[in-house]
């Protein structure tokens, strides 16, 4: 079942269709993060995110402790 995420400030759609594999775009994929439970790993950037109550995706920062206040990344 496809799961789709969608980013405010540029419509960009995070989409997976295995929960494992993460892409940013439907055609030609600029980034792909690898799911291990709720963190999604970009190995290229070296970013990690954190998929947050199943609804939103954040940037993990600040050696990999979510911060307060920070926006979200993308959004169910």
């Amino acid at each position: 079942m496809r799961e789709e995420f969608h980013k405010v400030d540029d419509g960009t759609v995070l989409w997976s269709e295995d929960n494992k594999y993460y892409y940013d775009n439907s055609c030609i994929p600029n980034i792909e993060l690898a799911r291990n439970g709720n963190l999604l790993k970009d190995e290229e950037h070296n970013k990690i995110y954190e998929i947050v109550n199943g609804e939103f995706i954040y940037l993990r920062k600040d050696g990999s402790r979510y911060i307060e206040g920070e926006p979200y990344i993308w959004s169910k």
